[in-house]
Formats: structure tokens, sequence, C-alpha cells
């Protein structure tokens, strides 16, 4: 797992970045050739509310444009917002899917497609802005209908083994304190993103 700090001018639309924890990015030459059929896949999560004009945003891409050439699906967690976990929510999850009702299948349904988002990319981009030392509200939502006992967390499952994520993490302040980069090594491992 990779993790992206911005600096942010408020002067100008200037995105600088530096690898968080003294990690080095490494160089990735540009002069990759791959066949169509190799062609990787990014899902790229924008978890900040300004959305594409947002600094996060912008690392997050910049962090993409240094990637070999990839199809990139972008989710906009604020046009899609991930629905908070309730107690139909949770019943609904332990509850065999065959036995499901209707509204349990409704329930679970925004998690399945996140799962299935998940599985079908080679490469994740999380591009989160520092909301009170912390992830926003959205990107937490988003994170517990990915991990979801039974099908990508306990037991020994581990879906996602083998993808990478890149974190690209913006903040206002100059310094905070680093709440952000342990919990999402410790939460994304449990479903094998690394």
């Amino acid at each position: 797992m990779v993790f992206v700090g911005g600096g942010v001018s408020t002067a100008a639309v200037t995105v600088t970045w530096a690898p968080i924890n003294a990690k080095k990015c490494p160089p990735i030459p540009r002069s990759i050739v791959l066949l169509i059929n190799d062609m990787k896949t990014i899902l790229h999560i924008i978890a900040s509310p300004g959305g594409t004009e947002s600094h996060s945003f912008l690392l997050g891409d910049t962090l993409i444009n240094q990637l070999p050439p990839a199809a990139v699906r972008t989710k906009l967690l604020y046009e899609d917002a991930p629905p908070p976990v309730s107690r139909a929510y949770i019943r609904a999850v332990y509850t065999h899917p065959s036995d499901r009702t209707a509204e349990q299948q409704d329930l679970v349904q925004y998690s399945d497609t996140i799962i299935r988002d998940v599985r079908e990319a080679d490469i994740v981009v999380i591009a989160t802005p520092v909301h009170n030392f912390g992830i926003p509200a959205l990107l937490k939502a988003w994170i517990d209908m990915l991990v979801r006992p039974g099908v990508t967390s306990g037991r020994g499952s581990c879906p996602f083994t083998g993808k990478k994520v890149y974190v690209a993490v913006v903040s206002g302040r100059q310094r905070n304190p680093d709440f952000i980069a342990p919990y999402l090594k410790a939460i994304l491992a449990e479903v094998g993103l690394t």
C-alpha cells in the first residue's frame, strides 16, 4: 500500500506530492507498451465532496498518470453515496443469500456493487481529503460496505489479495496527526488490499 500526501497552495491549484512516512514511490517508466488485452483497470475512488474539482482528486489523478496506462473507472462517492450501516443492513448481511427478502436484497445491493467494482479492478486509487484528522464519512461508509463479514472479511477471507491500492491524501493544514494511514492500512489489509 502506498500513501501519498499532498500540500495544497491556496493561491493557485498547485498540488505537490511526496510519500508519507518516508516511503519512496518507485519510478514507473512511461514507455511501457501493453497489448489492449493486457490493459489494467484502475478504480479511482473520490471521497471529497468537491469531486473532480477537489485537490484530492487532482493528487489522485496525478498519481494515476504516473502509473502504466490503464482504463480508469471513477467513483464519486458524493454522487453515489454509500448508505450507512443500519440494524436492517446487519440483519441482511447475516441472513443467508437464499433466505433474504427483497428488502434485504436491496440493502446489500450497494455492498455487492462495490465488491464487484474492486474485484474487477487491478489497482485501486483512493483520493481523500482529511476531515477532522480522519477520513470523510462517505469514505468510512464505503469501507463499511466493502468490508463485509462472510464475504470479504472473516474466516480466512481475503478476496482482493494481490491488488494494489494507492491512497492520495490532501489536507489544508501543514501538519496533521496521522490517523488515516494506520487505519486504512489495517482495514484494507483485512480484505487483501495492500
